[in-house]
């Protein structure tokens, strides 16, 4: 976890020069820099942009953000927020990312995360990993009416109050609304 530690804030590090280049406008943009980033950086990892999931027994299909994949397992499972110009409506999504994880008759769940390329049709599911990350990624102002989304000890305080497993997950934010913001990612949040 130390070298990923690392590798995690230099991207998120770009990230930021990228966002204050003026040109990343949408949550599609975060999510298309963080994987171009992932691909450069990580090397021997595939990354799954919004595979199709059925989850536990959820009727609707979920569709994780970014998904990362080593050796046949899922290590890394990402939510993105992406409203700089306003306050982040973030519990669904961290509700969602605890989701993933959620064993079942004490196995760990298994997604699709790789197409056969020549049916076009989804491959065997590969298993989460023990102790896989969760990452709740997020890009929002620091001073709007309602901006917990981007202060760590607020955002952990409020998730305390329904992650009754005491789910670990990292916290990246980007607040903005400052001068120049302030990025910054906190490591297993619970």
């Amino acid at each position: 976890m130390c070298d990923r530690v690392r590798v995690y804030l230099e991207i998120w590090s770009r990230i930021e020069k990228a966002y204050f280049d003026e040109c990343m406008v949408s949550e599609r943009g975060l999510q298309a820099a963080l994987y171009a980033e992932f691909r450069k950086t990580l090397p021997g990892v595939n990354v799954v942009v919004e595979p199709t999931w059925n989850v536990g027994d959820q009727k609707k299909e979920m569709h994780p953000d970014l998904v990362i994949v080593e050796k046949g397992q899922i290590t890394d499972i990402f939510e993105l927020k992406f409203v700089p110009h306003y306050d982040a409506e973030w519990k669904e999504d961290i509700k969602k990312l605890f989701r993933y994880t959620e064993k079942r008759d004490e196995r760990h769940p298994q997604y699709p995360v790789r197409l056969d390329p020549k049916t076009g049709q989804w491959d065997a599911d590969f298993p989460v990993q023990d102790g896989c990350l969760l990452h709740f990624v997020v890009v929002a102002r620091r001073d709007s009416a309602n901006s917990t989304a981007v202060w760590p000890d607020a955002l952990k305080k409020e998730v305390r109050k329904w992650n009754t497993d005491n789910e670990k997950w990292n916290h990246w934010f980007g607040r903005t609304g400052a001068n120049d913001g302030e990025w910054d990612i906190e490591f297993e949040c619970h």
